[in-house]
């Protein structure tokens, strides 16, 4: 019986672990990542290559600029883009490339403060929302 209650429990378990959401959009339409004891939700702007970037809690809500801030950099195999990001709206940050850059693919790595509390999250361009693994299929362990 403890095995049986064992295997269920790891079985729930591990389809909670697959994302912290990051299988599907988030409140603002955002693509969302955990950095730490918080969420990020980034809404990437295509046309300019800037973002809006949402610091949510843990219920995905609540988005504060308060005691916060957010340091970003894209990175590619040819460029590095540094952004500057200002609080917008007094709930976000709006962030802009320090120069034109193509957004196919790379890295953007966040270093963010959310009232206080630091994370770093990165998104892989192209983005896309994160798969959901079926925890029955073994062949995705490392």
């Amino acid at each position: 019986m403890k095995k049986y209650l064992s295997l269920l429990i790891l079985f729930f378990g591990c389809a909670n672990v697959f994302g912290h959401g990051e299988n599907k959009y988030g409140p603002n339409g955002g693509y969302i990542k955990m950095p730490g004891v918080f969420h990020t939700e980034l809404v990437f702007d295509k046309k300019d290559n800037s973002f809006q970037l949402f610091l949510l809690d843990i219920q995905f809500k609540n988005p504060t600029v308060k005691n916060s801030s957010v340091s970003a950099t894209f990175e590619d195999k040819k460029i590095k883009i540094n952004f500057k990001c200002n609080v917008s709206n007094a709930n976000h940050f709006k962030c802009q490339p320090d120069q034109k850059y193509e957004s196919k693919s790379g890295k953007l790595r966040l270093e963010v403060v959310r009232d206080g509390a630091k994370g770093v999250a990165e998104y892989q361009f192209p983005l896309k929302l994160m798969e959901q693994k079926d925890p029955s299929n073994h062949s995705n362990h490392h």
